[in-house]
């Protein structure tokens, strides 16, 4: 499959050329959910943030059940001072997907910023139980 070769540039760090592939693949219209994410990832992370939020908000209006783009989305809006927006889709992510601990993960934090160290301690264990490797 061609769009393989977006990932497999991003995973190797040519980020230039993934970028391209990427966009070149949403010109086409190819809708997929991995792509929107891994592509809003790579704008977020050249400090494209407005690009990135467009790109997952596009993923959930096509995929709305889909918990990942809520969990990359709540914590780009973590990342941006904005907790309280944040929670609310990290809030959406789990309850699509339980067992997502990353979301769980996610959450502890985002519960922390805003001064709820209970919740956070919740979150954080739900994290731990789903996924010991949050130790």
């Amino acid at each position: 499959e061609l769009i393989s070769y977006a990932f497999e540039n991003h995973l190797k760090g040519n980020l230039e050329k993934a970028k391209i592939y990427y966009q070149l693949f949403i010109d086409k219209g190819y809708i997929n959910n991995k792509l929107f994410n891994k592509y809003s990832v790579l704008c977020y992370q050249n400090g494209e943030t407005n690009k990135a939020i467009e790109l997952l908000n596009q993923s959930i209006d096509i995929y709305p059940n889909n918990p990942i783009s809520y969990n990359n989305l709540g914590n780009m809006l973590r990342d941006l001072g904005k907790a309280k927006v944040g929670k609310e889709y990290l809030i959406k992510a789990i309850k699509l997907k339980y067992d997502f601990a990353e979301a769980h993960y996610n959450l502890s934090k985002v519960s922390i910023d805003l001064g709820e160290r209970e919740e956070a301690k919740i979150s954080l264990l739900n994290a731990i139980e789903i996924n010991p490797n949050y130790v």
